[in-house]
């Protein structure tokens, strides 16, 4: 009987051991599934990291070519300004010009007059 407990008891004792052993394996499935997992999530994220990080830099230079032609419209706009302003400044000065030239038309023409009516009062 005792050899029978002694065989039974080693018998129950490699039972465990198997018990254990397999749940260990189980356990390290579990794990290698988890870290799998984990791995594919962390692809996925770096993915989608790198994803936002080119949209980000389009969005960036998108930004930065409407800043740069905001500039040159700006620039553009200045220039037309300016242009219009020189225009004006000419036309201007050409208004005043012909300004001078019918006030001494008119100078000359009350002169011309007032020499015929002296004329015409010596006669």
């Amino acid at each position: 009987m005792i050899l029978f407990k002694s065989v039974e008891n080693s018998w129950y004792m490699k039972k465990r051991e198997m018990r254990k052993s397999k749940a260990c394996n189980h356990q390290l499935l579990d794990e290698k599934i988890d870290l799998n997992i984990s791995k594919r999530y962390q692809i996925q994220l770096s993915q989608q990291i790198q994803q936002l990080i080119d949209e980000l830099d389009y969005n960036s230079n998108s930004f930065n070519q409407v800043i740069e032609k905001n500039r040159n419209l700006s620039k553009l706009g200045f220039e037309r300004k300016v242009d219009e302003r020189m225009k004006y400044q000419i036309e201007k000065t050409l208004f005043n010009l012909k300004l001078q030239v019918a006030d001494q038309n008119i100078k000359y023409l009350q002169q011309q007059n007032e020499q015929y009516k002296i004329i015409d009062w010596q006669f």
